[in-house]
């Protein structure tokens, strides 16, 4: 009955809290029939359409979450059931419900050794699929594809990823000749590259930022998005 629940969006994220409840504190005999049911897939549908952005007797839907992601099995059946093609497709959208959800997420998995290697092992996928709504002609999306990669580049096992394929790309989309890619790119470039040259040499891991592994990574691409941002006008861009 708990697992059908979850498929019902006036009872669901209620039904999470109960199974996070028999996980916790259910019998060996419970955890097996749960992890085996389709409540793992359930879950990732609750992701998906936002359902642990709420609250349920005095918990946020993140607590709940996180609760559920403790359960070593359960975690794993989660990640089986199609965690990283459901993260993909919700980054992708560019909606900003969706992309919080995904942060949430990683930010939970990532307290978890398997979590971890799960995100290093799909650091591709990730950065590729926040990156997809910065070429929208929506402004909106290209927004919330600003946040995500400005966060996915703040958790250190995504932040390589970000810096060396991600860059390439947002440089490559400065060339375009549609508008709202140029605009996307430069957006994400100013995210990235906040510090000035001064704050970054004061900065005491400044190194790290000009290691040979982060070839592009310097002061000078604020210099380069800010140049860009005047193309942009001029081509009509902001108006997209």
């Amino acid at each position: 009955m708990i697992v059908k629940r979850l498929q019902d969006p006036e009872h669901s994220l209620f039904a999470a809290y109960a199974l996070a409840r028999l996980i916790k504190n259910g019998s060996d005999v419970i955890r097996p029939v749960v992890i085996e049911s389709a409540a793992p897939k359930h879950l990732l549908g609750l992701l998906e359409h936002n359902m642990f952005t709420g609250a349920v007797e005095n918990e946020t839907g993140e607590k709940v979450l996180r609760t559920l992601l403790k359960s070593d099995d359960l975690r794993a059946a989660v990640i089986e059931a199609g965690a990283i093609d459901t993260l993909v497709r919700m980054l992708r959208s560019g909606v900003i419900t969706k992309t919080q959800a995904v942060l949430a997420f990683l930010h939970v998995l990532n307290n978890h050794d398997d979590g971890v290697g799960l995100i290093i092992a799909h650091a591709h996928q990730l950065v590729e699929a926040a990156l997809h709504p910065l070429g929208s002609e929506q402004w909106a999306q290209q927004r919330h594809g600003t946040c995500a990669i400005h966060e996915l580049a703040m958790m250190s096992e995504l932040e390589k990823e970000v810096y060396k394929n991600g860059i390439p790309k947002l440089l490559a989309m400065l060339s375009s000749k549609k508008p709202c890619e140029v605009l996307g790119a430069v957006t994400a470039l100013r995210a990235l590259s906040h510090h000035s040259k001064e704050s970054l040499f004061a900065m005491g891991g400044f190194r790290h930022w000009i290691d040979l592994e982060y070839p592009q990574i310097t002061y000078e691409l604020v210099c380069v998005a800010t140049l860009r941002t005047s193309r942009v006008s001029s081509m009509g861009g902001f108006s997209t």
